[in-house]
């Protein structure tokens, strides 16, 4: 459940992300070429996660996850302090 919720998350996420950065005239040719370079490795851990998901107990993924998250608001708080 986990890994669907945040896997949606991601994807609606980038997706808002990319069209307003298109939409702000920021994505270019470049930011293209990297993303397609990212293409294979992204891919290659989508395929590896559903192996390796399943060695992960929730009970430990949950708390990680929060902490990563927990960690990631309070550096954009900072971010919009400074």
């Amino acid at each position: 459940t986990m890994r669907a919720t945040l896997a949606v998350f991601f994807i609606v996420g980038i997706a808002i992300s990319f069209t307003t950065l298109a939409i702000a005239g920021v994505v270019g040719r470049r930011e293209l070429e990297l993303g397609a370079l990212l293409m294979p490795a992204s891919l290659l851990g989508a395929w590896l996660s559903r192996y390796t998901a399943k060695m992960l107990p929730a009970e430990t993924v949950r708390p990680l996850v929060l902490v990563v998250c927990a960690a990631s608001a309070v550096v954009l708080l900072l971010e919009a302090a400074l």
